[in-house]
């Protein structure tokens, strides 16, 4: 993790970041905690302006965005969190070069410092790896790409883990839980062998064998699986009316 990155909490956690004088954080709306008093926020297209504002928009996050500085003389942090309960934040490190480029769900920006930019995953599609194929098939990456040099934190649902795996190196994931991972990584999309399993037993209906060199980083207790759980019985789930 970062030196200048602090996580806190265990359940619904926050990052503190430091700032020297000068620097700048960009968060989505509604992530700051709290801030020292000698840094001051503003709500602008961000940096790159009006294009990379539409690029931002394209992949699920706010056409606006709130930048944090460090206007005064000596040191100061801000806080981000998540805006929901089992939020845990994963801290990423990018650098210029591509293959650490990192594909994410929609939605799981939290804030990014240094020269990030946001955009769709349709937009940047290969042959090599056909991650928007991949996003349409599962509606898990329907998401972006975090592309450039700094650091950015996304949040995840339950308990997140980072995994890197060498090359020809495998893992078999629920593709549900699969939060984010590097352009450097591969997949292969396998059905689930047992239909009763992914109708009855709660599991997912696709798993997914991602294969190295690269590294991702899991969730377990995405969206997805909360809604495809809810109150069983019999195998059935059960709809509950409220006033």
């Amino acid at each position: 993790m970062p030196h200048d990155v602090t996580v806190v909490g265990t359940d619904t956690q926050i990052a503190q970041i430091k700032l020297k004088p000068g620097e700048e954080v960009a968060a989505s709306p509604g992530a700051m905690c709290y801030m020292s008093s000698n840094v001051m926020s503003l709500t602008s297209l961000g940096p790159g302006g009006l294009p990379r504002a539409i690029m931002r928009a394209l992949a699920g996050e706010p056409f606006f965005i709130n930048t944090f500085r460090n206007l005064g003389s000596v040191e100061g942090y801000i806080a981000v969190g998540g805006l929901e309960p089992s939020d845990k934040i994963a801290v990423i490190e990018l650098k210029d070069d591509t293959k650490h480029d990192i594909l994410c769900a929609r939605d799981s920006f939290m804030c990014s410092k240094g020269n990030i930019r946001i955009t769709a995953a349709a937009a940047l599609r290969t042959t090599e790896n056909d991650f928007a194929s991949f996003a349409d098939m599962l509606n898990i990456f329907n998401g972006e790409w975090l592309i450039g040099n700094g650091t950015v934190c996304i949040n995840g649902k339950g308990t997140v883990v980072r995994r890197t795996l060498k090359k020809d190196e495998e893992m078999v994931v629920d593709a549900r839980a699969v939060m984010a991972l590097e352009r450097s990584v591969g997949y292969d999309l396998e059905i689930q062998s047992s239909p009763l399993a992914a109708v009855f037993g709660g599991a997912g209906l696709f798993f997914v064998r991602l294969h190295g060199p690269g590294t991702f980083y899991l969730q377990s207790l995405p969206v997805q699986k909360q809604l495809d759980s809810g109150v069983r019985l019999g195998g059935r789930k059960l709809k509950v009316k409220t006033q």
